[in-house]
Parts: C-alpha cells; sequence; structure tokens
C-alpha cells in the first residue's frame, strides 16, 4: 500500500503543466509617416511609352510600431508576416502592397543571429515598408492622377492634383499572437515635373 500510494504521489507530481496561452492581444500599434509629401520626377522620354528618369526622395516611408503593454516580457522566435496596402481614395483598385520587415533602431530587440525576438514590458519595436511610388501593376503612381502644365522657366512641366492614398496595415511578429489591424491612415501626395538644368 505505501508504494502504491507513493507512485500515485509522482504520477501526480508528473503531471504536464497546461500549455501556455499568451494574453490576449499583448501589442498595441501605431503607424508612423509624412502625411504630406511633394515628390519631384524628371521624365527621359514623355512618348510613345512615359520613361521617368529621377524621383525626389525615391521612396516613402511607413514606419509601424508595436509596444508590449503586457505586464511581462514576451519572448519567441520572430515570425514576422505583414504588409502596408497604399490604395487611390478615388479608386480602391489603384494600390501598392508592401511587406513590412524590421527596421533599424530597434535597440537589441532582435537577435538576426538566432532569430529570437524579446519585448520587454513599455519597449516598442518597429517595422518599417518603403515604397517606390510603383503600384502593383508597375506603373507610377502619379500616372493615374490628371495634371496641368505650369511654366518652370525652362518649359512646360506637369503639375498633378493631390493624390490621397489611404494606408492600411496588418502585422504578426509571433507565431502564437494573433495579426494586428491598425487604424486606416490617409496620406496626400504632391507630384509635379521638374526639369533639370545641365551644364
Amino acid at each position: 500500500m505505501v508504494l502504491l500510494s507513493l507512485a500515485l504521489f509522482l504520477s501526480s507530481c508528473e503531471d504536464p503543466l497546461p500549455p501556455y496561452v499568451p494574453p490576449p492581444d499583448p501589442l498595441s500599434g501605431q503607424v508612423a509617416f509624412p502625411r504630406d509629401l511633394l515628390v519631384t520626377y524628371t521624365i527621359l522620354a514623355p512618348d510613345p511609352v512615359l520613361i521617368v528618369g529621377e524621383l525626389t526622395p525615391s521612396t516613402y516611408a511607413v514606419k509601424v510600431g508595436l509596444t508590449n503593454t503586457y505586464e511581462e516580457t514576451l519572448q519567441d522566435y520572430a515570425d514576422i508576416a505583414g504588409t502596408v496596402e497604399l490604395s487611390w481614395a478615388r479608386d480602391s483598385m489603384v494600390k501598392a502592397i508592401i511587406p513590412l520587415s524590421i527596421g533599424d533602431g530597434n535597440g537589441g530587440l532582435f537577435d538576426p543571429v538566432t532569430g529570437m525576438l524579446t519585448i520587454d514590458p513599455g519597449k516598442t519595436l518597429w517595422l518599417k515598408a518603403s515604397w517606390n511610388f510603383r503600384l502593383d501593376d508597375g506603373t507610377y503612381a502619379f500616372t493615374r492622377v490628371p495634371f496641368h502644365m505650369e511654366n518652370f522657366g525652362a518649359g512646360l512641366v506637369r503639375v498633378h492634383d493631390p493624390m490621397v492614398m489611404m494606408i492600411r496595415t496588418n502585422v504578426r511578429v509571433f507565431a502564437k499572437v494573433s495579426t494586428i489591424r491598425l487604424e486606416i491612415c490617409a496620406v496626400t501626395l504632391w507630384f509635379r515635373q521638374i526639369i533639370k538644368r545641365t551644364g
């Protein structure tokens, strides 16, 4: 009887712990981006097919910050899956979808050697998406926007109507944490052609 009781006691002590269940929504998100941006471009050839030269700036950056609002450290192998979608307010089918990746300035939260991601309480992980102003069909966004001609001094240039793009973001950084969908934002882009002086 003594041996049986001991065996039962040992068995109960060795029962597996319940599986870990992550807290609901331990991360809160924010989006950082320029809300108004002037983009200039040069034209190498207007006809029969528009050939664009240099764009300034060459890319548009959207940063997504995820802050640990839980009272404990979140740590696991990184499983980054997220996108930033920019779609024209006039026509949502005119869009560009850009993948998110871990940005700079994260203070060692992510270890690229081990793939381990550690976010202490109150700390923020920053992700980044860079858009080159091309849509998913390969064309430049400003080719969809009406323009008028203005005298630039060296010749006539195209000045486009403002282009409002809606920004939709969804992101997941841990496999066991749900995808976060952030509030829809908007950016106004002002495209205009410039003529570079030579010589």
